[in-house]
């Protein structure tokens, strides 16, 4: 009986590590821009402190890695980041490291997002305005894309789906094909910078 279930842990074990996922080719600068994309109604800021308003923590993070697809009865809804807590500007959010729910993901070796999101880059600094998610030290990005904000990177005017892969992405912050939506962000972003040190 004790062979049994030692034997048994043993193939629960190598299952399980089977699952695990290779964050170092999840999302990579070669990875391909998917055709679909995916939309959501959202609220947008008019100013910085709606965004504040809409969210519960306000915190600078520095991006570590990648821990797969946010996955809900089947279906994916975003990414899951693991962050490093740098500061934090609201309430603590009580932990060092806490994972991040972005909307974009990879599927079937290409990057879909909503509403043009860019993904964080692993080992980059970035103000986020977060909601408590899901689940234990999870956490969503509050008004999608001007919910983040990297310290040295822009917005930029243009459709995703004009972007081959990952890496003609990765040197913007924000992505819109309204030039209203861009210049939001770009005076959002002006104003988080000087505000959050």
């Amino acid at each position: 009986m004790k062979s049994f279930f030692m034997l048994l842990i043993v193939k629960l074990i190598v299952i399980a590590g089977c699952n695990q996922l290779d964050t170092s080719i999840y999302l990579n600068r070669t990875t391909s821009i998917s055709e679909f994309q995916s939309s959501a109604d959202y609220e947008v800021p008019g100013n910085v402190n709606d965004l504040i308003n809409f969210s519960t923590y306000i915190v600078k993070v520095k991006a570590l890695h990648d821990l797969g697809n946010d996955v809900i009865d089947g279906q994916v809804f975003g990414s899951k980041k693991k962050v490093s807590v740098i500061k934090s500007y609201t309430q603590d959010i009580g932990n060092d490291e806490i994972v991040v729910i972005e909307p974009g993901h990879v599927q079937d070796g290409k990057y879909i997002s909503t509403e043009a999101y860019i993904k964080m880059l692993d080992g980059e600094e970035y103000f986020l305005f977060l909601f408590d998610g899901d689940n234990k030290n999870e956490y969503g990005i509050a008004s999608l894309g001007y919910g983040k904000y990297s310290i040295n990177k822009s917005a930029k005017y243009g459709e995703i789906t004009g972007f081959n892969t990952f890496s003609d992405l990765e040197q913007f912050s924000f992505l819109s094909n309204d030039l209203e939506e861009v210049a939001l962000y770009e005076e959002l972003q002006e104003e988080i910078l000087q505000k959050f040190k």
